[in-house]
This record gives structure tokens, sequence and C-alpha cells, in this order.
């Protein structure tokens, strides 16, 4: 599940042009995989995304990132966002579930 997503786009695509979608994975903490996309036309940017993904249980509540790398059979070396994406989802973060969050608009 997408937990944050920030998108530029720097060049609009055309009906059915043809795009490359690029992923990396950028790092991880206890609870969020964070990720960037690119969409690319003949080697050029048109579009970066920064994301923030958690995994639900079928039983409800947050897979830990422990939990669905060890799921996945894999157990990689610890890799922290780089501090920007850090700031990022602190900054974009929304207050929990259970928290008050009334609109002031």
């Amino acid at each position: 599940m997408m937990a944050s997503e920030t998108i530029t786009f720097r060049r609009s695509l055309m009906p059915w042009q043809k795009f490359t979608v690029e992923t990396r994975l950028v790092g991880w903490d206890e609870r969020a995989i964070f990720t960037e996309q690119q969409i690319v036309v003949g080697g050029e940017v048109f579009a970066r995304a920064t994301m923030r993904g958690r995994f639900v249980k079928k039983t409800g509540g947050v897979a830990t990132t422990a939990e669905v790398f060890a799921i996945a059979g894999v157990n990689p070396a610890p890799v922290d966002p780089p501090e920007w994406v850090q700031r990022w989802a602190g900054e974009v973060a929304l207050p929990p579930t259970k928290a008050p969050a009334p609109s002031d608009w």
C-alpha cells in the first residue's frame, strides 16, 4: 500500500507514446520501503516520483520490513534512506489513523 508519494512532471507524454518506467530501491526503515520511479523516453526523464510504501497483513495491521524480507526469502544489509528522503517522509506525513486529523481549510 502506498503511504506517501510525490511526483514531479517535467514533460508531457502524448497519447500512445512509448515510455519506460525505471524503479530503484532507495532504502527502508522498520515499517516502510522507499523507492523512486522515473518515466523515461529516449533516455530523457519526463517525470520522477518518490514513494514510501508499506505492506499490510491479511490479518490486519502493517507488516514490518523484516517480515516482508523474510517472506521474500532475502536478508539484505540495512540501507537507511537518504537524509532528504527521511526529511520528505516526515514533512508529508499525516497523523496516525487513530489520532485526530481535522480539516482546517
